[in-house]
Formats: C-alpha cells, sequence, structure tokens
C-alpha cells in the first residue's frame, strides 16, 4: 500500500499574480527577554524585475509585533503571506509536486478523488488568483486548486524533501514601490522560544569576590548566524506573547486575539493595584533586596528602566543552547551571618534561622539582574542562593546557608499598659509598651560578623548596640505604624551577647488582640 501524507489548510492567502523573486532575509539585531520572548531584525538585499518580491522570515511572529519596511526610496506596499504549517505546509506541497512531477498521483478534495499524472504547479495563478495543481488524465488537463487538497497518495513522502522544504515558515509576499532596481527590506517583530537565564558565581576570599555573570541561552526559535545579540534586564509587559501572528499562523483567527485584548482590558480596569489594560504581574520587583538591606546611598542605574546587555556576536541554531560571559570584576564582598527575628516574637524556644550569607557591594558598570547565584569561598562552593535585581553600587544580602555555630533566638514582654490612651476612627486603644530580647551566641573560634533584623507592627523607642530603626505608616485603618530595626555587630569567639528593643503597641481595647 502506497504511504499517505497528509495536506491540511484551514486557510491559504492570495498569491500575486505575477512571478515574485525571492530573497534571504538574515537575522541581524536581537534583544533576547528572560521570559522566552525575542525581538528580532532581520535584513535581506536584492535586486529585482518584478514589484512583487519574497522571502520567508526565520521566527515565528507574536500578533501585532511583525513590521516590514524598505529602506531608501524602496517603500513597501502591501505585505501578503503563505502560512507554514511544518510538513503539512504550502511550501512542502509545492516542492512535493517538484518530486512527484511525471509520476501518478491519487489527489483526495472535499468534492471528490482523482488520478492522474502530475504535472507540476503552473507559475501563474489561476481561477481567481488561487494556485492550482495541474493533472493529466484520460479526459485531458485538470486544475485542482491547492487549498482543496486534503490528501496525496504516492510513493514519495516528505521523508524524500530537503530539509529546507519542511521548516513551515511563513513565505511573505512584498509589493514594493519599484518594479525593478536594488532594494533593502528590514522585518522586525517579537517571537517566542528564544530566552536567557541570567546565572551569577561569587568567589568571596577574604573582604574582596570575583563576581561573574553568564547568560545561558535557550534557542528553539530560529537559527543565529553572526547576530547582534542583547540580553535585557527586563519582562517587557507583552500580554499576548503566547498568541501567534495570524498574518503566519493559519490557527490563530483575529476573533481570537481580539477576545484576549478585550479581556485583558477588563481584567486591567477591574484591578485597583495596576489598571493597565496589559496588566502583567511578571513585571513586578520587590522594593528592596530579598533579606532587606535595598539600596545603599549613592546606588544608581544606567538611566533605562530595561537595561541591555552586550551587544555580542552569536551563532546559534535552532535546539541548540549556549553560554554567553556578559561581565566580570572584583567586588567588596565578605561572609556574614544574617538573623531576622519574626515579627510576631514566640517565647517558646524554636529552630535556630540564622543564615549564612554573602554581602557584596555591585560595582560592576551595569546593574545585576534577578536570578541564581553560586557562591564560593576559594573556588570551593558554599551554597547557591538567589540574586534580585541591583542597582550599580547598590548592596545585595544572599543567604546560601543555615548556621550551625551561630545562634539566635528572640523575646519579648510587655512592661506597661496606659488604657484609652488613644481614640482612633471613634475606637479606644490602649498603648501597650513592648520590651524585646533577642540573643546572639557565637560558637566558632573566630569572631563573625553578624546582620540582625526585626520588623515591628509599633513605633519603635529604643534600641541597644548602634541599632537603627526606620518607620511608616501602613494603613489609614490602623494606628501603627510599621518599623523595621537592624543592628551589625562583630560578635567575639565563643561569646554570647543579647541586643534589646523598646516600641509602643496601640491595642484595641475591645477587639481580639491583647497582651
Amino acid at each position: 500500500m502506497r504511504p499517505w501524507l497528509l495536506i491540511t489548510f484551514l486557510s491559504l492567502l492570495l498569491v500575486p499574480a505575477a512571478r515574485a523573486d525571492h530573497f534571504g532575509s538574515t537575522p541581524t539585531t536581537v534583544v533576547i527577554y528572560k521570559n522566552g520572548l525575542a525581538w528580532v531584525q532581520e535584513e535581506g538585499r536584492g535586486e529585482t524585475q518584478n514589484e512583487w518580491v519574497s522571502t520567508t522570515i526565520h521566527g515565528r511572529p507574536v500578533v501585532g509585533t511583525l513590521r516590514l519596511a524598505g529602506k531608501g526610496d524602496t517603500q513597501v506596499l502591501e505585505v501578503q503571506a503563505i502560512p507554514g504549517l511544518a510538513d503539512k505546509s504550502y511550501r512542502t506541497l509545492l516542492a512535493l509536486t517538484e518530486k512527484l512531477k511525471g509520476q501518478t498521483v491519487y489527489v483526495k478534495t472535499a468534492e471528490g478523488n482523482h488520478s492522474g499524472i502530475l504535472l507540476g504547479v503552473p507559475s501563474q495563478a489561476l481561477g481567481g488568483g488561487v494556485q492550482m495543481v495541474a493533472l493529466e488524465n484520460k479526459d485531458g488537463t485538470l486544475l485542482i486548486p491547492m487549498d482543496k487538497i486534503l490528501q496525496v497518495e504516492s510513493t514519495v513522502t516528505t521523508a524524500s524533501l530537503p530539509a529546507a522544504a519542511l521548516t513551515g515558515d511563513a513565505e511573505l509576499r512584498l509589493r514594493l514601490s519599484l518594479k525593478e532596481g536594488s532594494y533593502h527590506i528590514t522585518t522586525s517583530y517579537m517571537t517566542q522560544f528564544l530566552g536567557w537565564l541570567p546565572t551569577y558565581q561569587l568567589d568571596i576570599n577574604g573582604t574582596k569576590g570575583q563576581l561573574q555573570l553568564d547568560a545561558v541561552v535557550a534557542n528553539d526559535g530560529l537559527d543565529l548566524t553572526g547576530a547582534e545579540v542583547q540580553f535585557a534586564t527586563g519582562e517587557g509587559s507583552f500580554p499576548l506573547r503566547f498568541t501567534q501572528s495570524p498574518l503566519v499562523e493559519v490557527q490563530t483567527q483575529p476573533q481570537w486575539v481580539m477576545e484576549q485584548v478585550l479581556d485583558g482590558v477588563r481584567g486591567g480596569l477591574n484591578n485597583l493595584d495596576n489598571n493597565n489594560p496589559a496588566y502583567n504581574t511578571m513585571n513586578m520587583v520587590s522594593s528592596q533586596q530579598m533579606v532587606g538591606p535595598g539600596a545603599v546611598e549613592g546606588a544608581h542605574s544606567s538611566g533605562e528602566e530595561t537595561h541591555l546587555y552586550g551587544p555580542v556576536r552569536l551563532t546559534l541554531k535552532k535546539r541548540e543552547r549556549a553560554i554567553i560571559p556578559l561581565g566580570k570584576g572584583t567586588v567588596p564582598a565578605k561572609f556574614v551571618y544574617y538573623y531576622k527575628a519574626p515579627r510576631e516574637v514566640s517565647n517558646a524556644p524554636d529552630q535556630n534561622t540564622v543564615w549564612l550569607a554573602a554581602q557584596f557591594t555591585n560595582e560592576l558598570k551595569f546593574p545585576l539582574t534577578t536570578g541564581p547565584i553560586l557562591v564560593t569561598r576559594k573556588g570551593q562552593p558554599v551554597g547557591q542562593g538567589f540574586v534580585t535585581y541591583t542597582h550599580e553600587k547598590g548592596e545585595a544580602l544572599v543567604p546560601v546557608s543555615i548556621a550551625s555555630s551561630v545562634l539566635a533566638s528572640a523575646a519579648e514582654q510587655e512592661l506597661e499598659r496606659d488604657s484609652s490612651a488613644l481614640t482612633f476612627r471613634g475606637a479606644k486603644y490602649d498603648k501597650a509598651v513592648i520590651k524585646g530580647t533577642i540573643a546572639i551566641e557565637n560558637l566558632q573560634d573566630r569572631a563573625v560578623t553578624v546582620r540582625i533584623e526585626k520588623p515591628v507592627a509599633g513605633k519603635v523607642t529604643k534600641l541597644s548596640d548602634s541599632g537603627k530603626a526606620t518607620s511608616r505608616m501602613q494603613s489609614a485603618y490602623d494606628p501603627n505604624p510599621t518599623s523595621q530595626a537592624v543592628w551589625t555587630i562583630e560578635l567575639k569567639p565563643g561569646k554570647k551577647q543579647e541586643i534589646t528593643y523598646q516600641y509602643n503597641l496601640y491595642v484595641h481595647r475591645y477587639g481580639k488582640t491583647s497582651y
């Protein structure tokens, strides 16, 4: 039995009546985002004696992003496309007919079945512009519209075709302002399946560290040959990033795209925190580092919301991977111990939550984007953590391992209470004065640096050991501010130290909260 080749078309755009001169477009500039999107610019040049030229773009454009333009005096007046569907594509059928030319084939259409010797695909469009397949049978020449073909039976299959015929890329046909002469065409679009992951390594030796940033590139989108590539720190808001353009993907229908757009508008307008119609939670960035130090005085950025690393020249085929060094340098760095006391302190003993952390200042010439970091000591792994966005000269603190030789515990007690000290929004509040104690013990035979943080639901009034506190109001419905107390202490070998703090807390007199 002859093998069957299924050729399925959901839609077929009309082909220009005149023959199109084909030119090769090459990806020249690429910006890669961390969410698997890339902005691609392709360029192509050629000579034409025809107002129509055609090319095949390398990626699959995200809806609404594809742009084609001529350079110089050339203008693009119209763009048509024949979508690609892998081995079910128009291009594959054209290549197949070339292989089958002169052979007997059996063609199935919705209207019926036909057989005959395949003459090929006429170069001129017939039947109102629809491409035809010509068969010779006993009754003469039969023309079958290509978009009506459902199946072709023959001894030749797509396995016999060159790889170029099986890509499924869309063929674009451009009508130009000039009918003959040289042209230069640029194409730009967003595409999926090309993304990058930032990875860091920090090797600490004393008070210095060697910090390196690499880009791990996953290319499942398109072939790159000597392209100029940059890597974006941010994750741009592209709410239709998973939707391919109807121009090149016949399974994407315009009404489906509009439904997604309108759903996004409705969802954005109903969200009080962010009424952007293109609302995208992927862009949310914490205002401070993961464990609290935040930016320091003198921190600054490049002035761009999305910093671009690079450019680098990159040759990377589709389905290949690469790791690209983006920058390295010496930075102030050291190991410290980090303890973040819980907001609600229980006097009962609990597990030790002191971390060994890497603390460093970003003195590289670019900001650090969010990504995993491997921390080593003189080349030996200590642990792995997570760096959040850090401006130039900003400070980062990365916990990498639970400590076993530095212990901490916290306790609180109420010292006094002033009944009905405050009337707030028609309710009466007592003022409780709370004293807290944090005990830190160093079991090592050397001195260690310990950073301590204590979030407080109230106003801090006293701090021992040169501690510092910040405070801000969180709600118009709560008389208590939110405060943060911070200490950095040097703890001697084998010693235990207690630090204290005191704060005022307003407690609703008839509420559930009490001390």
